[in-house]
């Protein structure tokens, strides 16, 4: 595995360190020991992966960062 980005509390992981093509992601939280598994869409598998990052979770309230919840 392979930390790919962070956001607050957040790490986003690659499955398949160095691997070229897309790979399943995990995001985890390990201050609070929560993980979520991203399966890479259908028809994916075969694209070039060149990165991966996590985005704020800003939303109608304004308040921005990913939130336990989230996972």
């Amino acid at each position: 595995m392979e930390i790919l980005d962070s956001r607050g509390s957040s790490l986003l992981l690659n499955t398949a360190a160095g691997a070229r093509r897309f790979p399943d992601f995990i995001v985890c939280e390990p201050v609070t020991r929560r993980h979520q598994g991203i399966v890479r869409p259908a028809g994916l598998g075969h694209l070039l992966f060149l990165g991966a990052f996590l985005l704020d979770g800003g939303g109608a309230t304004g308040r921005t960062g990913i939130a336990a919840r989230s996972l």
